[in-house]
């Protein structure tokens, strides 16, 4: 699924990956983890093709060059706090209408999942909501329903329980838990190491642009 060999990234004369290297299997669950600044959003950013390494090699999904492959797109979700998925001047269901004809998703499919979703994720009263007019938490559950609802096979959480009330947090920990389908496979970052243990079995740790560690959570 994911072959990263020696890749570097800088930013000016600020190095943020230093020959990074590892390879993530189809389905594994991969927790990576490190301070402010260790690189962790700068790799799920080279991860999902929106910046390129300045050395190294990286091969996601068979492809090199994620970019020029729309099959190999429409397979990544990449959920962070500070990248959105919905459309801002529309309804929260209408940007899940577009996904779903986006994505081709049979629309039976699409409903018993939406449904699904919506009770999980408690956002049935955000339905009709704008983005721009509710609150940050309740905003990251309704991007998580969009990526949910696309069943991608690689997908990317960068910090996304951000600003999300803990009682429903740990309703969607429970289920993020459960989560287990047999070819996706996802990455997670988290500065919160319980949410991380409860949902992976692999852990990456950055250091100052460097892997200090790679191994099971045990």
């Amino acid at each position: 699924m994911i072959v990263i060999k020696d890749v570097c990234k800088s930013y000016g004369e600020k190095k943020v990956l230093n020959n990074v290297s590892f390879h993530i299997s189809i389905g594994e669950r991969v927790g990576i983890i490190g301070l402010n600044g260790a690189g962790k959003t700068t790799l799920l950013n080279i991860l999902s093709g929106i910046l390129q390494p300045d050395s190294g090699f990286k091969r996601v999904s068979n492809t090199e060059n994620i970019l020029e492959k729309d099959d190999v797109k429409r397979d990544i979700v990449y959920v962070s706090g500070t990248k959105s998925s919905l459309w801002e001047d529309l309804r929260v269901r209408a940007s899940y209408e577009n996904c779903i004809s986006m994505y081709h998703i049979d629309k039976d499919i699409a409903k018993k999942r939406l449904e699904e979703l919506t009770e999980v994720f408690e956002i049935d009263h955000l339905l009709n909501s704008i983005p721009r007019d509710i609150s940050l938490g309740e905003r990251m559950r309704c991007e998580l329903v969009y990526a949910f609802l696309i069943s991608p096979k690689l997908l990317l959480l960068d910090e996304t329980m951000i600003g999300i009330d803990v009682s429903i947090k740990h309703k969607i920990m429970k289920w993020l838990e459960n989560y287990k389908i047999e070819d996706t496979t996802l990455i997670y970052t988290s500065h919160n190491l319980q949410e991380v243990e409860k949902i992976c079995d692999r852990i990456i740790l950055l250091d100052k642009g460097n892997v200090i560690f790679d191994g099971s959570v045990e």
